[in-house]
């Protein structure tokens, strides 16, 4: 056995005192296949390297030699270079080279920005007092998933294997290896210590679910809110939080149960009421839906896009002139809500007020100019008013916010063809039925517009 390394002295070594689940993280191995981090029933040291980085080469060699210690406590390395990795300069074939040459007998592959976020998210959320990532960066995540210790700088084998048990202690002990304190925890004798720490970890979990949330990584938001809710019973925005999980999700059945688990701990809250209202909504229960949504309204008359959810309600239900007065409301309160300003124009084309429809819709892009839909809806406003020049230019807009919305490519096609540019009508109306193979419609346009090209 190679002689053991002790730590070096710029080694900061954080341990955790709440155990969070690591998110599966997906990278690209060195090969270029997609592989998946951390695997339950093991150990995970996680860490981050760079080619130009002497210390951590330094780190991964040790790693090498102590691969045989590693392997029988069941610890798995996974080495993931940083080198091209958002603002690194590095280049990533260097790294991939790099590990050829020194033959790593563990798993090597390059991390993401993905895997970044994640692991700042972590950080910033379980270390606030400490400073930025750096590297060599190690994080040693335990059987169950869960991040164990940070590790910035190289901490050695030999402390690495040490820490194995840390996330099996009573909490009380995690903190007090966190402080770096002897002595007895006062958590293990008094209930009002114990109480804080609870609140802080029920805290700091819920802080980490909304960061996944936030970043769309589902699954892990899902097992964050439930973890919170464990811990407190009767956390309704945890509850509610779940909720829109399940409805990004489409589980709408189970949304609905968790909105009315935050309303059986909160009756007066309002955005969980507009919650239940939209799943209830999705799954055709419009008289419940139309009363949770007026029973939001009741409880936060200015509740941001309860309004635009009750006008598109009524629309659905035929119910224009009553969608218009909701949509228009919502404008009023909700003064930046660029969805809210489309919705409002597309009901007055509905109602075929096309002059009225210009500037809510106008708004609406100048506040989103990515939002495809709202250009092609004052495009067609326009061309109903047979301001044509402005029509095209709308569609023309409405094409480069969204290359693949289809509604805006054939009538940006109708518009060439209107206007006798046939090889630019061909063109949008092709890109169209590409999209949409299927469509009659477009098959007829585009069969049209060949037919006075010369084509067939």
């Amino acid at each position: 056995m190679p002689a053991k390394r002790e730590p070096p002295r710029e080694l900061v070594r954080i341990p955790m005192v709440t155990l969070l689940k690591v998110p599966s993280l997906n990278y690209q191995t060195m090969d270029g296949d997609s592989a998946a981090i951390p695997r339950k029933g093991r150990f995970t040291l996680l860490n981050l390297w760079a080619s130009w980085c002497a210390p951590c080469l330094a780190e991964l060699e040790e790693f090498k030699e102590r691969h045989s210690d590693l392997v029988d406590a069941g610890v798995e390395v996974v080495a993931l270079a940083l080198d091209g990795v958002g603002e690194d300069a590095g280049d990533p074939a260097r790294a991939s080279q790099r590990a050829d040459v020194m033959g790593l007998p563990f798993r090597v592959g390059r991390a993401s920005e993905q895997i970044l976020t994640v692991l700042e998210r972590l950080h910033v959320r379980l270390t606030p007092m400490e400073l930025d990532l750096v590297i060599p960066l190690s994080l040693l995540i335990d059987r169950e998933g869960r991040l164990s210790i940070i590790y910035k700088g190289a901490p050695g084998v030999d402390q690495i294997l040490s820490d194995l048990t840390h996330s099996t202690v009573p909490r009380w002990k995690r903190l007090g290896a966190a402080a770096g304190l002897g002595g007895v925890s006062l958590e293990a004798s008094h209930p009002t210590v114990a109480k804080a720490t609870d609140q802080l970890e029920v805290s700091q979990r819920f802080q980490f679910a909304q960061d996944m949330w936030q970043g769309r990584l589902l699954d892990a938001a899902e097992i964050q809110f439930k973890e919170t809710l464990a811990l407190a019973p009767d956390f309704a925005e945890a509850a509610n939080n779940l909720g829109l999980v399940h409805a990004t999700r489409g589980e709408h059945g189970k949304a609905i149960e968790a909105y009315r688990k935050a309303l059986s701990l909160r009756a007066n809250f309002a955005t969980a009421h507009m919650n239940l209202g939209l799943s209830l909504q999705a799954g055709n229960k419009v008289a419940e839906a139309r009363q949770s949504l007026q029973r939001a309204l009741e409880l936060d008359p200015v509740l941001p896009e309860a309004n635009d959810a009750l006008g598109l309600l009524h629309a659905k239900m035929g119910e224009l002139v009553v969608a218009k007065s909701y949509f228009k409301k919502e404008t009023e309160v909700n003064p930046e809500f660029a969805e809210g300003f489309n919705h409002l124009g597309l009901i007055h084309l509905s109602l075929n007020e096309a002059k009225g429809a210009l500037a809510p819709l106008r708004r609406s892009v100048a506040l989103n100019p990515q939002n495809a839909d709202a250009f092609n809806n004052l495009g067609v406003a326009y061309k109903r008013l047979d301001r044509l020049e402005e029509a095209g230019q709308a569609f023309e807009e409405s094409v480069r916010a969204g290359p693949r919305f289809v509604p805006a490519l054939i009538n940006l096609g109708l518009h060439y063809l209107n206007a006798g540019k046939l090889a630019e009508a061909e063109q949008k109306l092709a890109e169209a039925l590409a999209l949409q193979p299927n469509s009659p419609k477009i098959k007829r346009d585009l069969s049209r517009v060949r037919s006075l090209l010369g084509r067939k």
